[in-house]
């Protein structure tokens, strides 16, 4: 794979060039720090901006033109990284040399730019019909959680850890945030989201990257040239350790045991955290919840483990009896003691490095993966596959047993079955 970096004033270019795939894809984000943004507006716009356009004024019509470029893909999304807000917009396309017409890229980027810099807004008000489906598809959104037990309680126990903090809000909003979003303020969202934001375009595919990044030029327009440093990692403070039981008309309880983090380095983000995850509780029976939660005590089906590190904790999350629970406790912080005290063999340690460099080639066959990690990697400095292959090795048991000391166990929160 071959990796280049385009600078202009008002936008960057990432490209990776590779013939291993039969498609390209392409995506557009716009990064912004969500403390000068309303989150809640900024993902409406997000779905609003995917729905139609000036040109394609219908649902039925964008998809008619999709379907002229052989289907071309069209979507995208709103995510955060520490204090970064991104709007997300991609296309997934055929590798022109299948295609007779030879100007099917340009025809492919015209569609998906115009997209982009024409939403269907008519005297600075955005159209009906993609407002009104978009409003109720994401009031839905908002209760969806609620359906699966272990997503509800995520969204209770961050709501709980972290009330004043981005860490504990979801970026749909509410359902009140929602009803205040008019027509004008989402067409005033997209102007402030051309004005403020940092704008990033990813290309991956079997592509003249020079050429190509020339229509693009041509193609597109942001006049705002934006520089600014955004945090990419949100560090709350600690708290004091707290543990709290509800009770819900489920027919499970859901065990969660939150590890707030301290600042971490580079090294341990990027390395000693994947290498410390496969030990403690990837999710087999070989791990340690593995073993002491399942195949010794059979307290649950399945298990797992998120370090989040955009905010700076691990949460683990399991389903069992409420009978259960006490020793299910007992389970995890039994694991966890022994990664703080080094009780893991140097076979265990060198079997999950073999193992997580395996499934980094693995993720080079993936094409939106290549795309997602050039980008994590040069914005914010996150591991490339060559970093990856070069550190891993050297990550050692005193390296894990010194991130196990940066962990504290803050909030156990325990969401009993029952009415």
């Amino acid at each position: 794979m071959k990796y280049k970096k385009y600078d202009f004033e008002s936008f960057q270019i990432f490209t990776v060039k590779t013939d291993k795939f039969k498609n390209g894809y392409l995506e557009i984000n716009f990064r912004d720090d969500i403390r000068n943004v309303n989150a809640c507006r900024r993902n409406f716009l997000n779905q609003a901006m995917l729905y139609n356009s000036k040109k394609y004024p219908t649902k039925r019509d964008m998809i008619i033109a999709s379907e002229e470029l052989y289907n071309i893909g069209f979507g995208g999304g709103t995510s955060r990284y520490g204090y970064n807000i991104i709007s997300t917009f991609n296309i997934d396309f055929l590798d022109p040399k299948y295609i007779t017409e030879k100007d099917y890229l340009e025809k492919s980027l015209t569609f998906f730019f115009n997209m982009i810099m024409h939403p269907n807004v008519s005297d600075n008000i955005w159209q009906e019909e993609a407002y009104e489906v978009v409003k109720e598809r994401l009031h839905i959104q908002i209760e969806s959680p609620k359906e699966k037990p272990a997503s509800f309680a995520r969204i209770q126990i961050l709501e709980k850890l972290f009330p004043n903090s981005y860490s504990g809000k979801r970026l749909v909003g509410t359902h009140e945030e929602l009803e205040s979003i008019t027509r004008e303020n989402l067409y005033e969202e997209y102007l402030n989201m051309l004005r403020s934001s940092i704008c990033e375009i990813v290309i991956v595919g079997n592509l003249d990257m020079d050429e190509v990044v020339k229509m693009i030029k041509k193609i597109f327009h942001k006049s705002a040239i934006v520089k600014k440093e955004i945090p990419t990692t949100i560090q709350n403070p600690m708290t004091s350790y707290k543990e709290e039981t509800v009770q819900k008309n489920y027919n499970q309880t859901i065990l969660n045991m939150i590890y707030q983090l301290e600042e971490l380095t580079p090294f341990e983000q990027n390395f000693v955290v994947p290498i410390f995850d496969r030990i403690f509780g990837y999710g087999a029976l070989s791990d340690k919840l593995g073993r002491y939660l399942r195949a010794e005590n059979s307290l649950c089906y399945g298990y797992m483990t998120d370090f989040v590190l955009k905010d700076a904790y691990l949460a683990i999350t399991t389903g069992l009896t409420k009978e259960n629970v006490e020793l299910a406790i007992a389970c995890i912080k039994k694991a966890y003691q022994e990664m703080r005290d080094g009780i893991f063999t140097e076979e265990e340690l060198e079997t999950a490095k073999k193992k997580h460099l395996s499934d980094s080639v693995l993720q080079q066959d993936n094409i939106y993966t290549i795309a997602d990690k050039y980008y994590y990697h040069e914005v914010f400095n996150r591991a490339s596959f060559d970093e990856v292959e070069r550190e891993i090795p050297k990550v050692t048991k005193k390296d894990l047993c010194a991130l196990a000391k940066k962990m504290h166990l803050t909030y156990t929160f325990i969401m009993e079955e029952g009415e």
